[in-house]
């Protein structure tokens, strides 16, 4: 059955959507390309420095839970209005202080960005049923572009108005998607009132129904889907920490160069997110062949960069894809084993909180690794391993299910 045209409403929700993904990766994204500075103003190490990155991470898979009862018991809207308006307070008490306010401002921008995780897939399944797949690349791409653009700015606005500014400024994009949310709040409300005033009122005083999520549990796809994100997550969460210091010491770049390259690390990134959903479109290729062509493509960056930083553009290109890939076929396929609105929101926080728990060690582990040997070998180890087990999980996805 062919979608309904495009309303102004469908494009201004979709707007909204994306700038809502802006927002979801690119305040703790920030912190990499300029990390040497923060460690040197806050005198921190390695490990310490790791967690304004993985903090966010550990967020999402302790606090998935929290998240999905909130987005239970409030509406759609009202939890996307509390995560901008939390990502915003973070990013600006981040900034204010020494280290201890600025573990803290990285923990608020977590946990908003939590309830942001889960709420954009509901949001997609709810009001997106017959674009599913294209608005998840669409949504999956503005995720990429978000770290994109921090890579290749963050360092350049550091030098010229200082690191705690440089974090500051990403709160412009915040406040731009609370205008746009606000907006399409408004244009709602208008329209409900229009169409039925009673049952606008009873909609809004109305108490969501909160399902138990532990029965998603018994289901095997589902722990298949947590290893796949976790091992996916771990890979991609420690590169992203990590790849601009480690291009500065293995290829010789300058800070602004290795922003750069992290940057086209993460412009290869919308190829995975768009090209993830033209090929399972196209009913040619099932999911899990997609996603253990993820995983040779991680095997093939970690590796890569290891043995060959020279060919970093390639090991961009590969790694870029699997990231932006990985993410979109993993969330594809958590919508497809939901049944109805209920069991995505309990599905998404399930394989969300479980995968993120576990892939929040990525910054610190390969970054502890590397200031314990004085070498970038045994995290990359580490991260080989996980694609590894990302194509044992893809094979074993392709048995459990028709996926």
């Amino acid at each position: 059955m062919k979608p309904a045209a495009w309303t102004s409403s469908d494009v201004l929700l979709l707007i909204a959507l994306i700038a809502l993904a802006l927002n979801l990766r690119s305040p703790f994204t920030a912190v990499a390309p300029i990390v040497g500075e923060i460690q040197a103003e806050l005198q921190i190490n390695k490990t310490v420095a790791g967690l304004l990155t993985s903090i966010p991470v550990l967020c999402f898979g302790l606090l998935a839970p929290v998240a999905s009862r909130c987005i239970a018991r409030t509406s759609v809207e009202t939890s996307i209005l509390i995560s901008l308006s939390g990502v915003l307070a973070g990013i600006m008490l981040r900034s204010a202080g020494g280290v201890s306010l600025a573990l803290a401002g990285t923990f608020l921008i977590g946990a908003s960005i939590t309830i942001g995780n889960i709420v954009s897939l509901v949001l997609i399944a709810r009001d997106f049923p017959a674009r599913a797949a294209a608005v998840m690349g669409l949504y999956t791409s503005a995720l990429n572009v978000g770290p994109m653009l921090t890579a290749a700015l963050s360092e350049p606005l550091a030098k010229a108005i200082g690191w705690r500014w440089a974090l500051v400024s990403w709160g412009l994009l915040a406040i731009a998607a609370l205008v746009l949310w606000w907006r399409v709040i408004v244009r709602r409300r208008i329209a409900r009132s229009v169409l039925d005033p009673q049952a606008t009122a009873a909609l809004q005083n109305a108490t969501p129904p909160v399902a138990s999520a532990t029965h998603v549990l018994r289901r095997p796809v589902v722990w298949l889907l947590v290893a796949g994100f976790a091992a996916h997550l771990f890979i991609y969460y420690g590169l992203a920490a990590w790849l601009p210091e480690y291009l500065q010491q293995a290829a010789r770049m300058s800070p602004t160069r290795a922003g750069l390259a992290t940057a086209f690390f993460q412009l290869f990134a919308l190829a995975g997110t768009l090209g993830v959903p033209a090929l399972s479109a196209t009913g040619r290729f099932a999911r899990s062949t997609l996603l253990l062509v993820i995983a040779i493509a991680w095997l093939a960056t970690t590796l890569g960069l290891l043995l060959a930083p020279a060919l970093w553009p390639a090991w961009c290109m590969t790694g870029g894809f699997a990231s932006g890939g990985g993410i979109t076929v993993i969330f594809m396929l958590a919508m497809a084993a939901a049944n109805g609105l209920d069991e995505n929101r309990n599905i998404s926080a399930a394989v969300q909180g479980l995968g993120y728990l576990i892939a929040a060690s990525g910054p610190v582990a390969v970054g502890g690794i590397a200031e314990w040997t004085g070498s970038w070998g045994g995290g990359f180890a580490l991260m080989t391993a996980c694609g590894i087990m990302l194509a044992v999980v893809a094979q074993a996805l392709a048995r459990v299910v028709n996926a």
